[in-house]
């Protein structure tokens, strides 16, 4: 197995900070959604007399409850990173940074040559 280059892990980091703002709002968004339909199947529930009905609707809460856990438990972990971000602005725009400087590192060490000086080397071997 190929060991990653230190740039990719750079990358692959950056890359998980922008995943977490993203993460972060969609998630933020779909819960209030799920809270509001929550309401109108409680609501639903409260004012149906049909058992069968009241039932599938029962169910449906049970879905949309599921999938608000779901979005939460994104959100909660999406919100670490949020918030080491908002605390230490200046770490990823430098990481940013670093990643240029890296990737530049990397680069010549690939492509490196060396012209002797003083020592002529017969090419043919």
């Amino acid at each position: 197995m190929k060991n990653k280059l230190k740039s990719e892990i750079i990358a692959d980091f950056l890359d998980l900070i922008e995943q977490c703002k993203i993460d972060y709002k969609i998630s933020d968004e779909k819960i209030g959604q799920a809270d509001k339909a929550s309401s109108d199947m409680i609501h639903s529930i409260e004012f149906c007399n049909d058992s069968r009905k009241r039932s599938k609707t029962a169910t449906q809460l049970h879905n949309i409850r599921k999938d608000r856990r779901y979005y939460k438990d994104m959100n909660e972990e999406a919100a670490v990173i949020i918030g080491y971000l908002e605390e230490h602005k200046k770490a990823a725009e430098k990481l940013k940074f670093v990643l240029g400087e890296m990737r530049k590192v990397e680069s010549y060490h690939e492509n490196r040559t060396y012209k002797p000086r003083v020592i002529q080397i017969d090419e043919k071997g």
